[in-house]
């Protein structure tokens, strides 16, 4: 439940449920949607820091108990892992970076690749440094039926992996969506080409 509850809260508007079982699930890592901040910049569609702190996060938690729906505990394994990016570009460096450290068993892939797949923990991979960095546009990265998709494959955990400079922003624009359509949003997120040119004029005195 603790997984299960903020993904659907949205999208699901008080209808989904959490599977029975699902409160006996759980490790000593907690359970519930997290954020892993990652310093980076000038990443548009691939992160190789990301994809690093991804790696270094799976082996720290790989050997720790794991107990399922119907109480058995036992040992988090490679194959309990999946890593969902929005990118092919990153699925391709997290894939290279996993292998590399003997990780073939955890998979990566975009959303459409896991769709009806569930992974014990999930991490969901933005790769962009920030909003300007973000290829295809906010409204592709923060799509809510693709976010909702790519959390929805864990069991226990789903970890939003990004940029710290850009996490922000990318919460914000998230929350917002939350109260208001893409076409009310539109108009604000525009203003920070205004921004930008009045921040150019004033340092650099140029647009």
């Amino acid at each position: 439940p603790a997984a299960q509850s903020p993904r659907f809260e949205a999208p699901g508007e008080g209808r989904l449920r959490a599977a029975e079982g699902c409160e006996r699930q759980g490790t000593a890592f907690g359970t519930g949607l997290r954020f892993l901040p990652v310093e980076h910049e000038g990443n548009r569609r691939s992160s190789v820091e990301e994809a690093e702190r991804v790696r270094a996060a799976i082996e720290e938690m790989l050997g720790g108990d794991y107990t399922d729906a119907k109480g058995h505990t036992r040992l988090l394994r490679a194959s309990d892992f999946m890593v969902v990016a929005p990118y092919n570009a990153q699925v391709h460096r997290l894939r290279t970076v996993l292998d590399a450290a003997g990780l073939e068993q955890v998979a990566a892939g975009t959303v459409d690749k896991f769709k009806g797949q569930e992974g014990v923990i999930v991490y969901l991979s933005m790769a962009a440094s920030a909003r300007t960095d973000v290829s295809r546009g906010m409204s592709f990265l923060l799509q809510r039926n693709r976010l909702n998709v790519a959390l929805s494959r864990a069991k226990w955990a789903a970890i939003v992996v990004c940029g710290l400079c850009g996490g922000f922003g990318h919460f914000m624009v998230a929350q917002a969506h939350r109260y208001a359509s893409a076409a009310t949003l539109g108009p604000f997120l525009y203003q920070q080409i205004i921004y930008m040119a009045l921040w150019g004029w004033l340092v650099f005195g140029q647009v």
